[in-house]
């Protein structure tokens, strides 16, 4: 035995030997304080490794940040290629007037009911050439010279200058006047089929007023006339 007993002092030794050969008075501090850092050494590889949604690096934190985004924007698929094409209505076939209703120029003929009505002329405004006969004021005289034609095969007609009538564009009505119409004028007469009469009619109307329709009824009296009188429409115009 050493001459300090068994708690010789530590000498230092190559290798592990000086580490085998100590007491374990000394040992066991030593193998403690190893174990330590080797679990600590353990523990943080263990924690670092598999913390996968920790602090990245400085140096890896610095790149991410220092990463440009690039915007990527799709582009829509082309589809089919539509081309505008104009498309018209197709007209629809105007009917012609009925017969009874036709413009009134010269030469233009009105028929209904076996009566047939001519329109020869008109004068607007008229003025007779009796200085007695003259429109008062604010009216004016309109004449027509027209012909009447009964085309029935059977029975008369009764042509009449009162079954004209005559309306303006404001619906204002007017009936055959007493004046002194040109020559010659259209008197009553019966008329057998086949025949006619001719002559001037005329209106005192508003002297302002527009021409719009010239009308004629058949019959006023029997039944079988009073269908709707023939018109001659008019072409607008005032004086």
């Amino acid at each position: 035995m050493s001459k300090y007993g068994k708690y010789a002092p530590w000498t230092p030794r190559r290798g592990w030997r000086w580490f085998w050969g100590l007491s374990w008075w000394w040992k066991a501090p030593i193998l403690a304080v190893g174990a330590i850092v080797l679990i600590g050494v353990i523990s943080a590889a263990a924690g670092g490794g598999g913390d996968s949604g920790g602090d990245k690096p400085a140096a890896v934190q610095a790149t991410a940040n220092s990463t440009a985004i690039t915007t990527v924007t799709a582009r829509p698929t082309p589809g089919p290629t539509f081309t505008a094409v104009q498309v018209y209505p197709t007209p629809t076939p105007t009917e012609p007037p009925p017969p009874w209703q036709v413009a009134a120029v010269p030469g233009a003929v009105a028929e209904r009911n076996h009566v047939r009505v001519y329109f020869n002329a008109m004068i607007d405004p008229y003025t007779p050439d009796n200085p007695f006969n003259q429109p008062p004021a604010g009216s004016r005289f309109v004449t027509f010279d027209v012909t009447i034609e009964y085309l029935n095969d059977s029975s008369t007609h009764g042509a009449n200058p009162f079954n004209f009538g005559l309306t303006d564009t404001n619906a204002f009505s007017y009936e055959h006047g007493f004046i002194i119409d040109p020559e010659p004028e259209l008197n009553a007469v019966e008329l057998r089929p086949g025949e006619k009469t001719r002559g001037w009619i005329g209106f005192k109307i508003n002297a302002g007023s527009v021409l719009d329709t010239l009308r004629y009824q058949p019959n006023p009296i029997k039944d079988e006339y009073i269908r709707g009188p023939l018109r001659l429409l008019l072409q607008a115009r005032s004086r």
